[in-house]
């Protein structure tokens, strides 16, 4: 009978060959292995580290075991909230907010742990901030407009694109998104309102005053300035009705004259200045005369006598509502003389003595003249040319034209100089005491602008 001799054998299995025993066998995959084979956890990190949550939302923790090297080690984490009536939290990590208030959720592996503090919010609107344009300004009609503008939701996060309304009180809708620019925007104060909504519909909001104005461009005397008039202008202030207008403010010098003018190709032009006081001085929607004749559609002001120093305004504006287009103003110095008739000398007839019938009257008027223009500059006097008028078909006026020397005793009139005289007329009537009236035209030549056979006008009665 033989027999079977065992021999022990002795064997060392590698920590290596244990883990390969024990995953084939469904273990860990940190496998429990005695003394210094077993990695210990030294610390546990949680992400994120703030959660914030809507009451009714979840959201997710990650737990992240380390080593001593900071080398990540697979352990089993268990999650513990510190309130679960605020937020509770499931073995994975799943988090969900029940009510408002803040709470914090620990993860633990071993003998360490980690965590992350959470706030548990009912839906919160966004935070919307505008950032362009800034506080205060004011824009032209006309110009581009940039609107620029932010929104945060505490949830959603950074708020972009459609989310983001822009509203006009004025003109409601008028832009979507972080930034645009508005060409477009009418005349008047605009209250901007930016409003921001998140995911939930929650809307937060930001505003903003921004006024477009049709403001007064500054035009020297001298100077010649183009326009255009757009449907987006303001209307004339001393032309309503949908009359488009663009307001020029030039500097006016007491004691100087100029010529205000303006043409279009485009529309009929009418022009108003006013006076420091905003009193329209003059309006005109008249072609321009020689030399001032500047063809097609044109107005003009002459001889503007500037009697008082300030800002003058030229209103720049159409003969016809809704009319729009390019059109060009000028503001030109000139010379400018201008008469008076002093009441206390005017229009008196007496009879000359000794006379025979027809009556034979004579009629003296007292008149004034004043220079107006740059320093320096002078006029020539010329003639003044007399048209009479009676109710009586036999009057006659023995002499229609006078010398202006005979008048004022000088050819000449000075920027600045005032000169005085008077006019005598001779009259015929069938009978006694008939009153008449009479047009004077003095004529004078401004060589200094090379303007010549200009023309003022008076008029007067003799009783």
């Amino acid at each position: 009978m033989s027999r079977r001799r065992v021999v022990p054998v002795s064997c060392v299995l590698s920590a290596a060959t244990i883990s390969a025993l024990i995953l084939a066998c469904g273990g860990s995959t940190e496998p429990e292995v005695p003394g210094a084979l077993r990695r210990d956890v030294a610390s546990v990190e949680v992400t994120p580290a703030d959660l914030t949550l809507r009451v009714g939302a979840s959201g997710r923790l990650t737990a992240t075991p380390r080593d001593a090297d900071g080398n990540v080690v697979s352990r089993a984490v268990s999650w513990s909230s510190g309130n679960a009536a605020v937020a509770r939290v499931d073995d994975s990590g799943l988090v969900t907010a029940v009510s408002v208030g803040s709470t914090t959720i620990t993860a633990t592996v071993d003998t360490r742990s980690g965590s992350a503090a959470v706030q548990a919010v009912v839906s919160a609107a966004p935070s919307v901030s505008i950032n362009a344009p800034g506080v205060g300004t004011v824009f032209e009609v006309g110009t581009p407009v940039l609107f620029e503008g932010s929104a945060t939701d505490p949830e959603d996060g950074p708020i972009a694109g459609a989310a983001l309304s822009w509203n006009s009180n004025l003109m409601g809708i008028i832009g979507s998104g972080t930034s645009f620019t508005a060409t477009n925007l009418v005349p008047g104060a605009h209250f901007i309102t930016l409003t921001a909504t998140d995911s939930d519909a929650e809307q937060g909001t930001d505003t903003l005053t921004v006024v477009v104005a049709c403001v007064e461009r500054a035009i020297a005397v001298g100077a010649t300035m183009n326009g255009e008039l757009i449907g987006l202008d303001c209307e004339a202030a001393n032309r309503p009705g949908g009359h488009k207008a663009h307001f020029y403010s030039f500097d006016g010098i007491a004691g100087t004259a100029v010529h205000v003018s303006m043409s279009s190709g485009a529309f009929d032009t009418y022009l108003n200045v006013l006076q420091p006081d905003g009193v329209t001085l003059a309006g005109f929607n008249d072609d321009c005369e020689a030399p001032l004749n500047l063809g097609g559609s044109d107005s003009c002001v002459y001889d503007l006598v500037i009697l008082d120093a300030g800002a003058y305004t030229v209103e720049a504006t159409t003969y016809d509502p809704g009319a729009i287009g390019n059109y060009w103003v000028a503001v030109d110095p000139t010379f400018a003389a201008h008469i008076d008739m002093p009441d206390a000398q005017a229009g008196v007839q007496t009879i000359l003595i000794g006379d025979p019938e027809p009556f034979r009257y004579q009629c003296t008027i007292g008149v004034e003249v004043t220079g107006y223009g740059q320093a320096g500059w002078n006029a020539d006097l010329a003639e003044v040319f007399i048209d009479y008028y009676s109710q009586d078909t036999d009057a006659y006026l023995f002499t229609d034209v006078v010398q202006l020397v005979d008048v004022f005793g000088a050819s000449a009139l000075a920027a600045g100089e005032r000169l005085s005289g008077s006019i005598e007329m001779e009259t015929s009537h069938a009978s006694q005491y008939v009153p008449f009236w009479a047009e004077l035209f003095f004529d004078y030549d401004s060589p200094d602008t090379g303007e010549t056979g200009k023309e003022i006008f008076r008029e007067f009665d003799c009783q």
